[in-house]
């Protein structure tokens, strides 16, 4: 994916704005790597509640996964917050 991406960005001219095509790679490799990064954050905070609060403290299971949907919600928050800035101020051939 990393050499799609690559070549699309290499042949780009920087003065002219970028395709649809590279626009919607270069998306995707945003919003999937964001999404990836807060879910594993969520991962291991779950393992981390999991471990001292079911095990420890003796909390219903359920609570080792509020952690994990948390990271993935945050993940794609913040990867629509990277989209918006990447659509409304780069690529768009005025650098």
């Amino acid at each position: 994916m990393l050499n799609l991406l690559e070549s699309l960005l290499s042949k780009q001219d920087p003065e002219q704005p970028h395709s649809i095509l590279t626009r919607l790679v270069v998306s995707f490799c945003i919003g999937f790597a964001i999404i990836v990064l807060y879910g594993f954050y969520g991962l291991c905070a779950g393992i981390v509640t999991y471990l001292l609060g079911v095990e420890l403290l003796g909390l219903p299971q359920k609570w080792a996964f509020y952690p994990v949907v948390l990271g993935f919600l945050s993940g794609a928050w913040m990867s629509v917050r990277h989209l918006r800035d990447y659509w409304r101020n780069f690529g768009n051939g005025d650098s």
